[in-house]
């Protein structure tokens, strides 16, 4: 079965995340029985983003994605064996001395993402244009 979206003909984190946003909010008034009018807000953004990150996830680590989900040990064979990881609200994070650091949660337990996905490199050419470079005249993508 081909995937429902397929992320690697978007060329826009922004876009990609509100389409996934659309979706959701599409799939939630399907099965709900009294319908409503979408307007995207920031939690429904946030779910997808979750949703995004889960799928980049999914596709790149399929093993070690359901052995953490199901608290169960990695296998030995996994590229991420050696990081102490573990899974958060369906997202694997990396834990070792980073943990010890006075920083925020998200700081001390980054989520692990391959860096060869398509939404990986959306998602930092986006972070770069939008905090990293004041002089860029390329604007954001919507």
């Amino acid at each position: 079965m081909p995937p429902l979206l397929e992320v690697h003909k978007f060329s826009s984190y922004t876009k990609l995340l509100h389409v996934v946003a659309w979706i959701l909010c599409f799939l939630r008034n399907f099965r709900a029985a009294d319908k409503t009018l979408c307007k995207l807000t920031a939690s429904e953004l946030q779910a997808s983003r979750n949703q995004l990150l889960q799928m980049v996830q999914r596709d790149s680590f399929p093993m070690e994605y359901e052995a953490l989900r199901h608290d169960r040990p990695l296998p030995t064979s996994s590229k991420i064996v050696w990081f102490q990881t573990f899974c958060e609200y369906n997202l694997i994070r990396l834990g070792g001395r980073l943990q010890f650091a006075d920083l925020l949660h998200n700081e001390n337990h980054p989520i692990l993402l391959d860096r060869y996905h398509h939404v990986t490199h959306l998602l930092i050419r986006h972070t770069h244009i939008q905090f990293s470079c004041p002089l860029c005249t390329v604007p954001l993508q919507t």
